[in-house]
């Protein structure tokens, strides 16, 4: 009898051990989930339609889009000795690349002649560029890109030739979509629906699998879809929420 009371005794420190085990644990999850709310404000819309993380502390936040330019700006005046190599190493690349190549997919080496990778120009490096020279502060860089892809970019990119689903959607799209974050430019926002709806033409494949190749002028797809590409331009669907259809997300959703 005595034995087996000892045996109820030491269950019971067990038990009161894991409760306690548990109760601590709901403390710590508690006070991390409380820790993480004040620190880490939730994404917050600014009168441009943007959305950020932002870090809590004693300043007021400021309209997204104006806020996110001062703030990369004045990050890049406080750069220590390497960060402004690579910041002046990336204005020097973007300046070779601008007198050199023009606005063309890439810089050729070592001809130093502009190239495409289609067939026709869909200026693969200036789209894919605009968030880099933003956030590195190269606002005046970002800007002159910014006005050449308002004023040309659409009869660029739109031109009858056979692209890459996986490529223009990580490249074109998904620059086109950072840099309307960042910035808040309306154009950019724009151009990224009508690519968008373009490529939404890779998913007549069948099982709402993107083809591997489409054309975006006459939108019709070529090629059978691979495994490595459908998961990739489904990041990029819930933006198109910000135009106001809800089109653009089926093939996400699928």
């Amino acid at each position: 009898m005595k034995d087996g009371s000892v045996v109820y005794v030491k269950r019971g420190a067990v038990q009161k051990l894991l409760w306690a085990m548990v109760a601590a644990m709901a403390a710590l999850s508690l006070f991390l989930l409380t820790y993480a709310h004040l620190i880490y404000l939730p994404a917050m819309s600014g009168e441009q339609g943007s959305r950020q993380f932002l870090r809590a502390g004693r300043h007021q936040p400021t309209p997204i889009a104006s806020s996110l330019r001062a703030v990369y700006k004045k990050q890049s005046e406080n750069f220590n000795e390497d960060q402004e190599k690579v910041v002046n190493m990336t204005r020097h690349a973007w300046h070779g690349y601008r007198k050199f190549a023009g606005w063309s997919d890439y810089l050729g080496m070592p001809n130093l002649e502009g190239g495409n990778v289609y067939g026709h120009d869909m200026a693969l490096t200036t789209v894919d560029s605009l968030d880099t020279l933003f956030v590195m502060g190269l606002h005046d860089e970002f800007d002159e890109a910014s006005a050449w892809v308002k004023a040309n970019l659409s009869e660029t990119m739109f031109r009858e030739s056979t692209v890459s689903f996986f490529e223009v959607t990580i490249r074109s799209l998904g620059g086109l979509l950072s840099a309307y974050y960042l910035s808040g430019e309306q154009h950019f926002l724009t151009l990224a629906h009508s690519l968008g709806k373009a490529l939404q033409t890779a998913f007549t494949c069948g099982n709402y699998v993107p083809c591997r190749s489409v054309d975006l002028a006459d939108a019709h797809y070529d090629s059978c879809a691979r495994l490595l590409h459908p998961g990739r331009s489904i990041n990029c669907k819930p933006t198109f929420t910000k135009t106001g259809k809800s089109r653009s997300m089926k093939p996400a959703r699928k």
